[in-house]
């Protein structure tokens, strides 16, 4: 049996659902599809958190209630410290988990967990194994101040990367001096086909769908300009799930063009709400600036439900064929408009079935997880 320890920089809690909610469904899936044993070890930057939250240090990790999985957290100062302190109280933590254990490989997700990795493989010998996630590869230079060898020397030491678009895999070529390009395959991102299906409700408005940050990356404004211009033409709402920086300028822009009726901003949910509300709407509107995936486009799509989304990276990578979607251009309000016009005159064509088919195939746990254990059983462990 192998122990595969994951090293991650968030984690879904009790306040906060949402966090890294893709990595809790993955490993999850994994350890139900394996005899692996799985450590999940979350580091939590107590600086950043404490801006964003008051209940910082009673946060737990939520857990995975199997036998193979085990999780541990501990909190550092920030950012900075992520590459000092961070590492100490990581090394130690590391040894007293593995110590007993043979045959250990760590996975590191993101870049920045991947430079902790890293480290424990000099100090352990331990190989490492690097999922990216990021929507900008490029931010890890910019936010996380990594220097172009230290990028270099983390993707070059790494046994094995997935990337989860081609997108993102070109991104990071494009970004780096990797020596072997061949090692980065591309594996994408799941959806649990079981709890995200097509319920066949009722609807007699067309319900429009936006689930995520409500930040200007997710083109929350340009969702709205587009709304304002087809709200008179048809009997549409549109409902807005998440939270964030412009969570106030939304509630601005529907009082000031009376828009109460038609537009509800549900706030955070939990992600098992998700399936009821995604199956009481029409269609999902993605119009991000950049992202490296989507998860919530194959949420929706596994309901049977098409996706507008924006040639951003990894949108247009799921919504690939006519009875998906539509992919728009970044920032273009009118395109955005006139996609959900395309897309509800020719709403006959999406097939829910179909359209569940589509992703059980390319993106059901049983197809992803089977291909990142073929990864890990192609790894020499110590």
């Amino acid at each position: 049996m192998k122990t595969i320890v994951n090293i991650v920089p968030s984690w879904p809690s009790k306040y906060k659902k949402a966090d890294c909610v893709f990595l809790f469904e993955q490993i999850k899936n994994l350890a139900i599809r394996s005899e692996n044993y799985y450590i999940i070890i979350v580091g939590y930057p107590v600086a950043w958190y404490i801006k964003s939250r008051k209940n910082i240090f009673l946060e737990k990790p939520i857990t995975i209630d199997l036998p193979n999985v085990k999780i541990y957290h501990f909190f550092y100062v920030n950012k900075f410290e992520t590459f000092l302190s961070f590492y100490s109280k990581l090394k130690i933590l590391f040894w007293s988990v593995t110590k007993n254990h043979l045959q250990i490989l760590i996975h590191a997700h993101f870049l920045n967990m991947g430079f902790q990795a890293l480290k424990l493989k000099k100090d352990f010998g331990v190989p490492f194994f690097l999922t990216e996630h990021s929507s900008q590869f490029i931010h890890y230079f910019d936010y996380f101040k990594f220097s172009l060898t230290e990028v270099n020397d983390i993707l070059n030491a790494a046994e094995q990367i997935i990337a989860v678009s081609p997108f993102l895999k070109n991104d990071m070529i494009s970004q780096s001096s990797i020596i072997d390009k061949t090692k980065i395959d591309i594996i994408p991102n799941g959806v649990d086909v079981n709890k995200f299906y097509s319920t066949h409700e009722t609807k007699t408005k067309f319900n429009l769908l936006f689930i995520g940050l409500i930040t200007q990356r997710k083109g929350i404004s340009i969702l709205l300009e587009a709304f304002l211009k087809i709200q008179n033409i048809f009997d549409y709402t549109l409902t807005l799930v998440g939270d964030g920086d412009l969570k106030q300028y939304c509630t601005d822009f529907i009082k000031i063009n009376n828009l109460e009726n038609k537009v509800t901003l549900l706030g955070s949910v939990d992600n098992n709400a998700l399936p009821k509300i995604i199956n009481q709407h029409h269609v999902l509107l993605l119009p991000s600036f950049n992202e490296s995936f989507g998860v919530v486009v194959i949420e929706a799509l596994a309901c049977g439900i098409p996706a507008i989304v924006t040639a951003c990276g990894g949108p247009e990578y799921i919504v690939d064929q006519l009875f998906l979607g539509e992919v728009i251009p970044i920032g273009d309000i009118e395109a955005l408009a006139h996609a959900i016009e395309k897309v509800r005159n020719n709403y006959i064509i999406y097939d829910a079935v179909k359209i569940y088919k589509n992703v059980e195939t390319r993106f059901g746990w049983d197809s992803i997880t089977a291909q990142i254990l073929k990864k890990y059983d192609s790894l020499p462990l110590n």
